[in-house]
């Protein structure tokens, strides 16, 4: 049994993780977010270099995290040793017993130094050892990428320059305590003091002097790394851009979520569709814009759905996106209307013997047998 206790404090800073990929699928980003909080903070507490508090900022391409206050090194610390009971540790002759010797050399030091302490069941053998705590810069690093390798997303990659899985190929790495570069390495990427901007807008990469300096490179990049920032924002241009148009955005939580983390620079823009696809149902017009294009449906004060949609584009806002978003919603729109009318020529009882063909449950027959044993 070990009780640690600092017996001196020393400088605290803040430490800066990013993890730079290429992009990651939305619906990985929620359970990351929550692993990187949790495995970081527990490897924190685990190396004796705990932090007060922790952020966590994730977009399709970074994952990163600020830990605040961490110290500059581990407090040297005294480690109380408990071994055998006295009356297990020494004969009757008074000589040390193999109990006694065994916990003397797992210390380090011969039985002489070994000293008494009282316990609940009686006395027993003990030793205090001083433990001098060692820097940040060699505790952290091993730490951060023991952290990074333990993220686990359902369909993970491998890449020729990865010694590992994750969820997206790792293109760059910053980690920094307070303005120190911490030499952190997955595979065949090393940590570097930058970061990156979007894709085509910033090529090269932005230098971070500091884990303080992280988030004003970034906005001065246009960049929003808060995931409740960016919907925030998404929802006050959105519901603009309706109100401009003379309706309101038709919201879906769950699908605001997983637009704001499609982007990283979140621009909505409004397109249109024919006004003739209204002859539509309003619920498959609602699912072909959200379920499969990710779009939000505007409708007017009466309820109804207006000839209008709302996307959200990564910080461009020109009339060739709005125009390729408006063909791509014709078109399944076309296919929505085509489907619905063949539906329409067939009686609702019609369509029972094609579940014959669809698996309830392995085991347990299909679709079909299903509807039959409820019948």
């Amino acid at each position: 049994m070990a009780r640690p206790r600092p017996t001196r404090r020393v400088p605290a800073a803040d430490l800066l993780l990013e993890i730079g990929t290429e992009e990651i699928p939305a619906r990985f980003l929620p359970s990351l977010r929550r692993q990187l909080r949790e495995r970081a903070e527990k490897a924190l507490v685990e190396a004796a270099l705990p932090a007060r508090e922790c952020t966590v900022y994730a977009t399709p391409r970074r994952l990163a995290i600020l830990l605040c206050g961490v110290p500059g090194g581990q407090s040297d610390r005294e480690v109380e040793s408990v071994g055998p009971m006295v009356t297990q540790a020494f004969g009757p002759d008074g000589k040390p017993t193999p109990a006694a010797e065994g916990f003397a050399r797992k210390c380090g030091v011969p039985v002489a130094h070994l000293v008494r302490i009282e316990s609940e069941k009686g006395p027993r053998l003990a030793h205090t050892s001083r433990i001098k705590g060692r820097p940040a810069a060699e505790v952290l690093p091993p730490a951060l990428a023991a952290v990074i390798g333990a993220l686990e997303v359902p369909k993970s990659m491998r890449w020729p320059q990865g010694t590992g899985a994750f969820a997206r190929p790792i293109r760059w790495l910053l980690a920094l305590h307070g303005k120190n570069l911490l030499p952190v390495a997955v595979g065949e990427v090393r940590a570097a003091a930058a970061t990156r901007g979007r894709r085509f807008v910033h090529p090269m990469p932005l230098p971070v002097r500091s884990a303080a300096d992280y988030l004003p490179v970034l906005k001065r990049a246009g960049i929003m790394v808060d995931g409740e920032a960016r919907k925030a924002l998404i929802r006050a241009q959105a519901d603009r851009l309706a109100t401009k148009a003379g309706g309101r955005v038709l919201w879906d939580e769950d699908l605001l979520g997983e637009v704001a983390d499609l982007v990283e620079a979140p621009v909505a823009v409004m397109g249109t569709f024919p006004a003739d696809a209204l002859a539509i149902p309003q619920p498959i017009l609602v699912a072909a814009m959200q379920e499969h294009q990710r779009y939000f449906p505007v409708e007017g004060k009466d309820g109804t759905l207006l000839p209008r949609f709302i996307t959200v584009a990564n910080g461009v806002n020109t009339r060739s996106v709005v125009a390729g978003n408006e063909r791509v919603l014709k078109a399944r729109l076309a296919d929505a209307r085509f489907f619905h009318e063949a539906d329409r020529k067939k009686r609702l009882e019609e369509f029972v013997p094609a579940l014959a063909g669809v698996v309830w449950q392995a085991g347990a027959g299909s679709m079909f047998d299903k509807a039959k044993r409820m019948q």
